[in-house]
């Protein structure tokens, strides 16, 4: 695929994978390889608040397959938590100056 990022943070795209792994999920909660695959999902079409989500849920168990080593998985969990926390703290703009 040539812009992964840009096909998963496709809102159409992403609802479909968010459904089927987040049942798919609480069939098999210690999925870790599943989760991981969708936590990294996420964060390449930066849906940080998933992200995190699975992350936390995740704790120290990444996933060889989709994070190089513990210190890549340690660095995109922090954005993840990062991210979500700002998103979290932005006052909705009401249009008012």
């Amino acid at each position: 695929m040539r812009d992964r990022g840009a096909y998963l943070a496709n809102p159409e795209v992403w609802r479909d994978i968010k459904s089927v792994f987040e049942s798919y999920l609480k069939l098999h909660p210690n999925s870790y390889l599943d989760r991981n695959w969708y936590a990294k999902a996420a964060v390449d079409g930066a849906h940080w608040a998933e992200a995190n989500e699975q992350f936390t849920l995740l704790g120290d168990h990444p996933g060889q397959s989709y994070f190089p080593d513990q210190a890549a998985y340690d660095s995109v969990r922090k954005q993840a938590k990062e991210k979500t926390e700002h998103h979290r703290n932005q006052k909705p703009d009401d249009g008012s100056l």
